[in-house]
C-alpha cells in the first residue's frame, strides 16, 4: 500500500497518509524527487483571468493548476512555447518572483493586471521521475549514519 503525491495539499491525501502511518509507524518509505521549475511571462487581459482553472478552495503555498483554459493567456503561451508548456497538475509557486500562501499569490496575479504582465514560476514533477522507484541500497553499501537534517530556520544566519 502506498500514497503518491503527499504534499498535504488535500485533506484526503493527508488522511490517507495518517492511516498508513498509524497501521505501520515503524516503516515509512519516502521518495523525494526534484521538480522541474520554469518561468513563464504572460500578458494579462484587463478583463478575465490568467487562463487556468484552480481548485475552488486552494490551500498551501502553491496554486494547483487543474486545467488550462482554451484561448486563455496560458494556452497562448503553450502554443508559442512547446518546450515549456503549462499542464494540469503543475503548480504556480511564485508570481513576479514572490512566493507566498495561495491567497497572496492570487492577489499578486490580480495586481499584475495593472502592470499588464506577470511572470509565473511553475513547478512540475515529471511523469518519468514520479514513476521511477528509488534504487535499493545493499546493506554493505548503505551509509553508517544518516546525515543530520537542519531545519531551514536554524540554518539561516
Amino acid at each position: 500500500m502506498g500514497v503518491t503525491g503527499a504534499d498535504a495539499g488535500s485533506a484526503r491525501e493527508s488522511q490517507a497518509m495518517e492511516k498508513i502511518l498509524k497501521k505501520n509507524p515503524k516503516q515509512v518509505n519516502l521518495v523525494c524527487m526534484r521538480a522541474n521549475t520554469f518561468r513563464i511571462s504572460v500578458t494579462l487581459p484587463e478583463k478575465g483571468d490568467v487562463g487556468v482553472e484552480l481548485p475552488k478552495q486552494p490551500l498551501g503555498n502553491s496554486l494547483l493548476i487543474a486545467n488550462v483554459k482554451a484561448n486563455g493567456v496560458v494556452d497562448a503561451w503553450n502554443a508559442e512555447n512547446q518546450d515549456q508548456q503549462v499542464e494540469p497538475w503543475d503548480r504556480i509557486v511564485a508570481v513576479n518572483g514572490k512566493s507566498d500562501k495561495v491567497a497572496a499569490l492570487q492577489k499578486l496575479i490580480k495586481a499584475g493586471k495593472k502592470s499588464a504582465s506577470v511572470v509565473l514560476t511553475v513547478v512540475r514533477i515529471s511523469p518519468e521521475a514520479a514513476s521511477e522507484e528509488a534504487p535499493e541500497v545493499a546493506p554493505e553499501e548503505a551509509p553508517e549514519a544518516a546525515p543530520e537534517v537542519v531545519p531551514e530556520e536554524a540554518a539561516a544566519p
